[in-house]
């Protein structure tokens, strides 16, 4: 060996890693294999693919083969599955909070929606029903009331928010619930 290779030999001594690279490439022993021309090395998966395989990145010439991800499509698909199963839930109540912005725009804060969101119990106020609930509101003044089915929401709508024919409604049903079995 050279005077000058023993020197950095010597210098590397107190790194056992680079130690081991400089002796890896002096006996010629490569921890990859050759790549050929128009290919790259997925560092997910350990195997060699076409170019074809792999994403182009935004911030490097396409020309070469390092203007490709480090991993190949497959891979990085994989990555980003098993994240979103990792934060699915999350991403869904924000998604749920967008979507109360945009259908409310103005009637109601960031702060508003979320606790919506956090409310949503899924359990209607009237009937008690678990599934989807959503915001009611009074008609005349727009203040938001409560979680509702649909079923109880279109119902309210319905008799335009009036109590008395409500309650007329109710008498009407507890007039009659002997005679035909009703709840």
């Amino acid at each position: 060996m050279s005077d000058d290779l023993e020197n950095l030999l010597e210098r590397a001594s107190q790194s056992v890693p680079f130690r081991q690279a400089i002796l890896r490439v002096l006996s010629s022993e490569s921890p990859r294999p050759v790549i050929p021309e128009g290919h790259k090395y997925c560092n997910g998966c350990s195997i060699i693919k076409p170019l074809t395989d792999f994403w182009s990145r935004r911030d490097r010439s396409s020309t070469d083969r390092f203007g490709k991800m480090s991993k190949c499509k497959i891979c990085i698909s994989a990555i980003g599955k098993a994240w979103y199963q990792e934060h699915k839930e999350e991403l869904q109540k924000k998604a749920c909070i967008r979507g109360y912005l945009s259908r409310h725009k103005g009637r109601i804060t960031p702060e508003e929606a979320a606790s919506r969101v956090a409310d949503k119990t899924g359990i209607c106020k009237i009937c008690k029903d678990k599934g989807d609930v959503f915001i009611d509101h009074n008609h005349e003044t727009g203040i938001r009331r409560g979680m509702l089915c649909a079923r109880c929401n279109l119902a309210l709508g319905q008799i335009d928010d009036d109590i008395g024919w409500l309650a007329d409604a109710f008498y009407y049903l507890e007039k009659y619930k002997d005679l035909y079995g009703h709840k």
